[in-house]
């Protein structure tokens, strides 16, 4: 994920388990970068599966959401096998290859202490991981039993 600087600034940096995390504290700012960053990086991927996003309820439901930080347990995240076995419709890719070379690069940073990585994205309903599939395996892998999450409960509007 992409973040300007001005974002950044807006940042906190949090250790939990020998991990740093770069988080907003507040909820408007979780849900600006939720509807700007983590969106658009979502519609990228979903065209890339072959997917229209204008049709995808999760995507759908982001703005209608109720965001905030919290501390959740890893096992208790549920992944979603869409995008587990989906592959780059141009590349033929599968998904889970380029996320083991993905998870190996993030784990030599973390255990070298160079990264300092984003919460995952929940939702908090299915308690389904909505983004962040290379760091919450990387942390499984590692045997972190939590991490930070945004998690976005549904609200009507």
């Amino acid at each position: 994920m992409i973040v300007g600087p001005t974002t950044e600034n807006l940042t906190t940096v949090r250790r939990l388990r020998s991990i740093e995390y770069r988080v907003f504290e507040d909820s408007d700012d979780i849900h600006d970068l939720i509807n700007t960053e983590v969106r658009r990086e979502l519609e990228a991927d979903l065209e890339s599966m072959g997917r229209d996003p204008s049709d995808d309820a999760l995507l759908n439901s982001l703005p209608k959401r109720k965001w905030r930080l919290e501390v959740v347990s890893i096992n208790d995240v549920r992944l979603d096998p869409l995008i587990l076995n989906s592959s780059d419709v141009k590349t033929g890719r599968k998904f889970a290859e380029r996320l083991k070379e993905r998870r190996l690069e993030l784990r030599g940073a973390l255990e070298a202490r160079r990264a300092v990585i984003w919460p995952i994205v929940l939702a908090r309903e299915e308690n389904l991981l909505v983004d962040g599939y290379c760091r919450h395996s990387t942390l499984l892998e590692m045997g972190i039993p939590e991490t930070y999450a945004y998690v976005g409960t549904s609200i009507m509007r």
